[in-house]
């Protein structure tokens, strides 16, 4: 199994991933590796928004892994914490959405 390493942070010359734009150029980046497993190493990335975890997402779940093994490597403290945050967030909204309830009629 062949293995690439892109370091997300020299890559992108930046400390923040904000956009769609970014995640989807991350993915077209990692669709286009020879490699069958590639490992994103996030060091130096401080912040991760909602709208580039939302789209690196959607992204991950249904173009990247059935083609490759994607592994995040070294999320700063801050980014860790969005992504936990994120990632909670959607299992929540899954579960809420397969769950909902009719609305009680209360009778007076």
């Amino acid at each position: 199994m062949s293995t690439e390493e892109i370091q997300i942070a020299d890559s992108y010359h930046t400390r923040r991933l904000t956009t769609r734009a970014a995640a989807l150029d991350l993915t077209e980046r990692v669709l286009a590796s020879h490699a069958n497993r590639v490992i994103l190493d996030f060091s130096g990335i401080e912040v991760l928004t909602r709208s580039f975890m939302d789209q690196f997402y959607h992204e991950r779940a249904h173009e990247m892994r059935p083609v490759k093994k994607v592994v995040v490597r070294n999320l700063a403290t801050n980014a860790r914490s969005n992504w936990k945050w994120y990632l909670r967030a959607r299992r929540s909204k899954k579960k809420v959405e397969g769950t909902r309830r009719q609305p009680e009629t209360l009778s007076l």
